[in-house]
């Protein structure tokens, strides 16, 4: 029998798993259905880290619910249960491909805005960082699902570590590499590109066409600095109670569950900052939705002609990262 306590914290993660997953597939959608000639490259790391969002709410699932709804099997199928179902494993897979991702698209804001003619994010590189990005989520978390067992007494999954130092030792490791490291790299990256962006030339020294091009790139810094601060937010009280109590871990007891529902709330934040404050993803969605069908065919035909009609020109944002494409 289910307490009021549970009923509450079940109905919470019910609510945050749809929320994402309905969410990130929306945004993983209007990227896919967006034309070619309108993509950036940003486009493709906004779109992993939603694939590894929508990771992280399929498998919160089992976690968090359906473990209400059966009891486990004993012995070596309860363990593989917990392993690759019930236990999480690949929502923390999914959690740490979507961080590095967070990372990244801090280091291209740096590269367009720092460097516009130096360095450039192309097509190749990302996806060889994508690549990067889940080879490394795999081998971060791979301890987990050696240390993932059923535990017969609380009819749950835990984390049997066979010495408090080896948990200790992980969970630091984690706090590491998944929050102080990033959160210091972020800070110096944004930081560069905040003071060339609002403490650079001033705006009587920047030529009328450039403008749009500075109004763009602070558009879309401020969009990726709310993307990093609520991961910082989200993922700060799990993994410190994490390191503090991790020999003894158990996603059944409330005081650990609603940290990790902090980290789904950043997944299913996620696309929504970025529908939000993208004027390129609302308008996808407006023609999706079919709620707005002369943008539609306005923005199709300066795709497709573009380079044949002057002036036909692409949306505001899409003219900006033309004019400043060495950014990109």
């Amino acid at each position: 029998m289910l307490s009021p306590t549970d009923i509450a914290i079940m109905s919470f993660f019910i609510f945050l798993i749809v929320v994402d997953i309905v969410g990130n597939i929306l945004l993983v959608y209007i990227i896919i259905s967006t034309p070619k000639q309108q993509r950036q490259v940003r486009d493709i790391i906004v779109l992993n880290m939603s694939v590894a969002d929508i990771m992280v709410g399929v498998f919160f699932f089992p976690r968090h619910v359906l473990r209400h709804a059966f009891t486990y099997p004993y012995g070596v199928t309860g363990d593989w249960l917990c392993k690759f179902v019930t236990g999480g494993n690949f929502s923390w897979v999914g959690s740490t491909a979507s961080s590095f991702s967070v990372i990244v698209l801090a280091f291209e804001r740096y590269f367009a805005v720092i460097y516009p003619f130096k360095q450039r994010f192309t097509l190749k590189k990302v996806k060889m960082t994508v690549i990067v990005c889940w080879l490394y989520a795999v081998i971060f978390m791979s301890p987990l699902f050696f240390v993932v067992v059923y535990s017969k007494a609380g009819n749950s999954c835990i984390e049997h570590w066979t010495k408090e130092s080896e948990a200790s030792a992980f969970s630091t490791l984690t706090l590491i590499f998944l929050l102080i490291i990033p959160v210091a790299l972020m800070a110096f990256l944004y930081g560069r590109v905040i003071r060339k962006l609002w403490f650079g030339k001033s705006q009587s020294t920047v030529r009328p066409a450039q403008h749009s091009v500075i109004k763009s790139r602070k558009t879309v810094t401020k969009m990726l600095l709310i993307v990093t601060v609520v991961y910082i937010i989200c993922w700060s009280s799990d993994l410190i109670i994490y390191m503090l109590l991790a020999s003894s871990w158990n996603s059944k007891d409330p005081k650990y569950s609603l940290p990790e529902a902090l980290v789904l709330l950043n997944s299913a934040v996620n696309p929504i900052i970025f529908i939000v404050y993208s004027q390129r993803f609302r308008k996808q969605l407006m023609r999706i939705l079919g709620l707005r069908r002369n943008d539609v065919s306005t923005l199709e035909g300066d795709q497709c002609h573009s380079t044949r009609k002057i002036t036909n020109q692409p949306p505001e944002e899409m003219r900006v990262e033309t004019l400043s494409s060495h950014a990109f």
